[in-house]
Order: structure tokens, then sequence, then C-alpha cells
């Protein structure tokens, strides 16, 4: 019941479709856990419960785990909210640490091999809309001819719901237009149009195509790649978080760092700093 009336104040919300269905898939989780360890009542899940049921997860990635923690927390401090348990019990299970530092762009090297191995149609237009556009996967996945203007494509972004206008190549358009489209759809995995499926698919095709010349390839790095070129080719933090459809912080902590002409000019004035220090004037 508390599960049941969490996701109808959830969809109340408004929230995306993907994360109602994260959050469906963790209450059924912690349903069979609770069957199986015979845990019948809300108030049979206390601290050291919920720490053995998060230490059965199986997710690969620490940042995954931390998520589906963030989302553990939320359901047990709405219980809390609504009266429904005395304390909190997961406020004091700590998100696991994370060793395996950020996701990096793609080297110029790596970057040539995306773009000159060669696939078939169909693939090398979604490798070049995930190099150019810096769309997630689970997006770029489910484009429609509708989804553009020219060549500029103008959508939602499933994960935060903000819209992002985004111009491709020209030439990357016609070879989309001459694509046969699959339920109207670019690129529409066999009949299926649940967006977790389609994800699913092409991870496993890009894998399939990349993962053996690129040590450490994930799609993902798509979207760090484009942005750190962005950046490189001067355009301001501001306008790549408009593409992006992110905050400028967000631009800032993940991706300036790896901009190589944005480094070289702080290089540059601190080497100046260093040739020339500042001589400190006394104010009375």
């Amino acid at each position: 019941e508390a599960t049941a009336t969490f996701l109808t104040d959830l969809q109340a919300q408004n929230r995306a479709g993907d994360t109602v269905r994260k959050y469906k898939l963790l209450f059924r989780q912690l349903t069979e856990y609770a069957a199986r360890h015979d845990l019948p009542n809300l108030r049979d899940f206390t601290f050291d419960v919920l720490v053995k049921f998060r230490g059965e997860w199986t997710e690969a990635g620490t940042a995954t785990r931390n998520k589906k923690l963030d989302r553990l927390k939320a359901f047990f401090g709405f219980c809390h909210d609504a009266g429904w348990v005395q304390t909190k019990p997961t406020k004091a299970i700590k998100p696991a640490a994370s060793h395996n530092g950020i996701v990096k762009p793609f080297t110029p090297a790596e970057q040539s091999i995306l773009l000159s191995k060669p696939q078939t149609r169909a693939l090398k237009c979604f490798t070049r809309i995930l190099y150019h556009s810096a769309l997630r996967i689970s997006d770029a996945s489910m484009l429609r001819p509708e989804d553009f203007d020219g060549n500029k494509i103008r959508r939602v972004n499933r994960k935060n719901q903000e819209t992002v206008f985004i111009p491709v190549p020209p030439d990357l358009k016609s070879e989309l237009d001459k694509l046969p489209l699959n339920g109207g759809y670019y690129f529409l995995q066999g009949q299926s149009e649940h967006v977790p499926t389609q994800t699913d698919a092409w991870r496993t095709i890009l894998n399939d195509a990349f993962k053996k010349d690129i040590p450490g390839f994930h799609a993902h790095r798509f979207r760090h790649t484009a942005a750190v070129n962005w950046l490189a080719s001067g355009l301001t933090i501001e306008e790549v978080a408009g593409l992006l459809g992110n905050s400028v912080k967000i631009v800032e902590k993940h991706y300036a760092s790896f901009c190589g002409a944005r480094q070289e000019t702080v290089e540059r004035k601190l080497q100046a700093i260093w040739e020339k220090p500042a001589r400190l004037v006394r104010v009375k």
C-alpha cells in the first residue's frame, strides 16, 4: 500500500516515465525481499534489514547503486513524512565510495576510429548522431523525422525533461533521410517501442562494434566528447549547457576540466604571474 501511494504521488508530480519505471523495479525487489525474509509490515524494514537488502544488489556501477539508494531513501522519507514510520531507517546508510573517477571523453585517435570504421548506414548514422548531438542513447534511439526542424534536433530530454535544440551537420541529416523508417522511427530495433528495450539493444550494438578497438568504450562517452569538443571550439559554458540541457554548474563540474584549450589559457595566465609577480601595495 505504501509503494502504491508513493507511485501515485510520483505520477501526480508528472515525473519522467523512466523515473517511475526505476521506482517500480526497486519496489518489486523490496517486496520480493520482504516475502523471502517474512517482513509483512513497513515498520519491519529497520536500518539493519535495509543494510542487508542493499547488500544483495547486483548492479556493477557505483553510481548506479548510489542512485538506487537515493530512491530507497526518498521512499522511506516519504513514509516518515506520512507518519507510517517513526524514524527514517535509511538516514544513516552511506553511499558507496567511488574510485572509478569521471567518465573521460574519447581521445582524438578514438574519435577517428568511431567516425571512420566501416559500418552499416544505420549504425554510422546512429554513431554520428551521438557524436555530434550529445544526446543520451535513450533519446537518440527514439528519434523520428518530426524531431527535426531542417537539420536541427528539437527534443525533450527523457532524463530531466529539458528541451534541447541541437544542430547537426547537414550531410548527416541527408543520410538520415535515406534510412527506411521502422514504425516512424529512424533507429527502432524490432517492433518494441519500450525505451529501455531500445536503449539496451543499441548499447549492445555499439559495444559489439567498438569495444574491441576502444578499451573502456561506453556509449555515454559520446556525450562527454561532444561537450568537450564544443568547449574547445570556443562555445561558452552557457551555450554548451543549453545544447546539453544541463545547468552551467553541471557543465563546469563534468566537462570544463577536460578542455585543453581552456587549460592552456589558465597555464598561460599562471606563467605570466610567475614571470612578473604582481606587487602588493599597502592600502591605508
